[in-house]
């Protein structure tokens, strides 16, 4: 319960940051892209193209990676999501009923918001209104769902860049120098 608190402040701080400061988003987006700071910039790992296809896979496109353009017109489209992810853990080939649970910051392209528009768009000419209904429903209620979750992560995160710093599991580099030059 208190990680998805983490989760739900962590993701409104991210998502306040994408939208209040674009150079942040770009570069954010620019490494989830790339892996420059993962991998390093002349690494084989680091990627520098990014295959983009429609649906009925006729219109195909490589995007520079580095272009600030491109990365600037995906982080206008990005929702960026804080969630769990978990693997199983295995002995000798077999699992062993053990997981592992780590905390990912996603950036997913906001489709479902336009497809749920285009099905309420729809929606009376199918059976008067009552898909409508119903499909608004559940989007409101998932919504709602995902705001509360959210506002707790928000409420343990603002209590200190401590608590941020310790849900990410980072502790700060200091250094200093002892020598005082009068």
């Amino acid at each position: 319960m208190a990680a998805n608190s983490a989760h739900k402040v962590l993701q409104t701080l991210m998502r306040e940051t994408f939208e209040t400061n674009p150079n942040f988003a770009n570069y954010f987006v620019h490494e989830a892209i790339t892996g420059d700071v993962k991998f390093g910039t002349k690494s084989p790992a680091r990627a520098n193209r990014v295959l983009s296809v429609n649906d009925k896979g006729t219109k195909v496109h490589w995007y520079d990676a580095d272009n600030f353009g491109f990365l600037a017109k995906v982080a206008g489209q990005a929702n960026v999501t804080v969630r769990f992810k978990t693997t199983s853990e295995k002995a000798g080939g077999e699992k062993t009923g053990r997981y592992r649970f780590w905390s990912v910051v996603a950036l997913i392209v906001n489709k479902m918001d336009e497809e749920f528009t285009d099905l309420e768009n729809q929606a009376p000419y199918l059976s008067e209104g009552k898909i409508k209904d119903v499909l608004v429903g559940i989007y409101d209620k998932l919504k709602n769902f995902v705001i509360e979750v959210w506002n707790g992560i928000k409420s343990f995160l603002e209590q200190g860049v401590k608590y941020i710093l310790e849900f990410l599991g980072m502790e700060p580099e200091v250094s200093y120098n002892e020598t005082v030059d009068f």
